[in-house]
């Protein structure tokens, strides 16, 4: 069985706070024997976006980055609204899961311990960011 999960983000989950315009949504979808995530990154309103990664940490805490979903590029691009998608496996996992699984991000989601950040070049630690949540299934 898949397992789907979100994030929203704001520049107002960052740490520290920043001031933005913009904002975006991640939706990421695990498939059933865990070998591989699909992503969908939705951004609108950013400006030199150099990176869009997942991290290790709780609200208020930075983290170490764990999974690119975008870049990291040098020179970064400007969007209204812009959509990344793909396929990740566990050979992309960097940091404290590298050649780990995805079980194991699957467990920090859960305890709350995993997020979404996007790296601008003028916020280079993060202009937007998110906690990954489950999708709660509506009865």
């Amino acid at each position: 069985m898949t397992k789907h999960f979100f994030a929203r983000l704001k520049g107002e989950r960052e740490v520290p706070p920043v001031n933005t315009n913009a904002y975006g949504v991640v939706e990421l979808i695990f498939n059933s024997d865990l070998t591989k995530i699909h992503y969908r990154v939705i951004i609108k309103e950013i400006e030199k976006v150099t990176s869009c990664q997942i991290h290790l940490g709780r609200k208020n805490q930075v983290g170490p980055e764990v999974l690119f979903l975008y870049g990291p590029v040098k020179h970064g691009i400007s969007v209204d609204q812009g959509i990344v998608k793909g396929a990740l496996t566990t050979e992309d996992l960097e940091g404290p899961l590298q050649r780990q699984t995805f079980e194991q991000l699957l467990k920090e989601i859960e305890r709350a311990n995993a997020y979404v950040n996007v790296c601008t070049e003028t916020f280079k630690k993060g202009e937007i960011r998110g906690r990954i949540r489950k999708i709660k299934k509506r009865p």
